[in-house]
């Protein structure tokens, strides 16, 4: 304790120090949750990336397959003149 009843005290003066072990602990252990949900937002933004990947890719093979269809089209025409 830094200053008692009766004492004189000044302006900002602190005037006690509390010691709470416990919310030492409680304070780390909400970090760690704050770590582990960072990591599986990155993890989350990581997958968002794979996906939308994917789906570029799923496009692409659609087009080309209608290219391929369209062409086949084309060559049966030609066969049946």
């Amino acid at each position: 304790m830094h200053a008692d009843i009766g004492d004189k005290v000044t302006k900002d003066q602190s005037l006690v120090t509390l010691r709470v072990p416990e919310l030492g602990d409680d304070v780390q252990q909400k970090m760690a949750l704050v770590n582990q949900a960072e990591a599986e937002f990155k993890q989350a933004e990581a997958a968002v990336a794979a996906a939308n990947a994917a789906a570029e890719t799923a496009v692409a093979k659609i087009a080309e397959a209608q290219a391929n269809h369209d062409a086949g089209r084309r060559r049966i025409r030609t066969l049946e003149e």
